[in-house]
């Protein structure tokens, strides 16, 4: 399958499998011409809605709490969606970026879309699916400024990514420390694939 059809695919997708769709083989024969996506369309019920102040991450002292991990570990979850879709709007923006640094984003983009498995399968022996609880626009506000492959990895490489490998150890940590031995393997794993994303950038 063809870079620009995977992404689109995965910007244009209503169903989580679509979005999570992941090819063995890729080409990128014919990249076209730069399409820019104002939204990605979401499956039902993961549209995005508006943060307030409420809905907080719980602190590393409420980690004690089984629903109060799961809150962590959803939006944790939500926010290597909004990865995986920033990261086909790349593809589909720079048609014209270096071959390498293509291929590069879309190894990265796999990663991320096995990410989101791994918190789902998470999540689910938690009792929680993913999409009940809110999913927020995040990130997906720094797109108009992605003008170029540059901003994108200062943006979502070398800022984003690079701050996964503050609070993954963190979260990592403080799962470890309330016992819950499964979640804190899941954000060693985490940790692991953002230095490597970190290093691409």
């Amino acid at each position: 399958m063809e870079l620009t059809t995977w992404a689109t695919r995965i910007l244009s997708a209503d169903t989580l499998e679509e979005k999570l769709l992941a090819p063995d083989i890729l080409t990128d024969f014919t990249p076209g011409p730069a399409v820019l996506w104002d939204t990605p369309t979401r499956p039902p019920g993961m549209e995005f809605r508006r943060h307030s102040k409420e809905e907080r991450l719980p602190g590393l002292h409420e980690h004690g709490q089984l629903d109060k991990r799961a809150v962590c570990l959803h939006r944790f979850a939500g926010h290597e969606l909004l990865a995986v879709e920033i990261m086909a709007y790349a593809l589909l923006a720079f048609p014209d970026a270096p071959k390498h640094f293509r291929k590069g984003l879309a190894n990265t983009l796999k990663e991320e879309q096995e990410h989101v498995k791994l918190y789902i399968q998470r999540l689910q022996a938690l009792g929680v699916s993913f999409g009940d609880m809110p999913l927020y626009k995040h990130f997906w506000s720094h797109v108009p400024f992605l003008l170029t492959p540059v901003r994108y990895v200062s943006v979502m490489s070398l800022t984003f990514e690079m701050a996964n490998l503050d609070f993954a150890p963190m979260y990592r940590d403080s799962f470890t420390k309330h016992g819950d031995q499964e979640s804190a393997r899941l954000m060693q794993r985490i940790l692991e694939d953002e230095i490597s994303h970190v290093s691409f950038g």
